[in-house]
């Protein structure tokens, strides 16, 4: 199904040679191959795997290089780096989506360009080179595959404060932050409004600003030093 010299480009684009190549193979199908050719091996245990030693790594990563970090830090940019959109973004950008074995129906849905897909084939590559090479080995892959968003770290902290802090609340708590608007003041050409925001643990800020994007940015903001702080404590 797999000739040698896209099993080679393969290897080239992720900087490793696999030892035993049908484990590559196995990586790059799809469920959907194997519910239309049946006893065909796919990729599903494989991605739960890769899911585990991808979360370790960027955790290990994490820890090593900034002893600084409280939990929150690191449980925040653990968050982006492994989340769904991140691996499919990867995927993409390294074109491995272009290998993947997909059944008639799912390419012809779009399952090519579907996230989970994505996700799950960068996901299923990670669980194949650490069975093939061992975990030191596929740390090297990872590190080097990551270091552009890793070099990022420290420089983009609440740049997006509404956007970090659900990812860290979808992360942490599995829901995402509520804001409500309590009061509109001042005249019409510069109100001030002020915003309430909420979390399911029973968290509460409030934020102020021109507008109610800018007063919800203020209260996220807020909330993710007071996460901090109290994940220092």
């Amino acid at each position: 199904m797999l000739d040698v010299s896209k099993i080679k480009k393969i290897e080239n684009i992720l900087g490793i040679e696999f030892i035993n190549k049908q484990i590559l193979l196995e990586a790059l199908t799809h469920s959907s191959m194997a519910n239309e050719i049946p006893d065909t091996p796919h990729n599903e245990r494989l991605e739960f795997l890769g899911d585990t030693v991808i979360d370790f790594i960027i955790s290990n990563y994490l820890f090593v290089k900034y002893p600084a970090f409280s939990e929150g830090d690191m449980t925040f940019y653990r968050s982006q780096l492994v989340k769904g959109e991140t691996l499919a973004e990867i995927t993409k950008t390294l074109d491995l989506h272009d290998f993947l074995f997909l059944g008639h129906g799912e390419e012809k849905s779009g399952g090519r360009q579907k996230q989970s897909n994505l996700a799950g084939l960068f996901e299923a590559i990670v669980g194949s080179i650490f069975l093939d090479r061992g975990l030191t080995e596929t740390e090297k892959v990872v590190i080097k595959i990551f270091n552009p968003k890793l070099a990022k770290i420290g420089y983009s902290r609440f740049q997006h404060p509404k956007t970090e802090l659900q990812m860290y609340t979808q992360s942490q708590l599995g829901t995402l932050p509520e804001y409500k608007i309590i009061s509109k003041k001042g005249p019409d050409h510069s109100p001030i409004f002020e915003i309430q925001l909420s979390l399911s643990d029973g968290k509460l800020m409030f934020g102020t600003g021109k507008n109610k994007s800018l007063a919800e940015n203020d209260a996220a903001e807020k909330m993710l030093l007071f996460i901090k702080d109290k994940s220092t404590e």
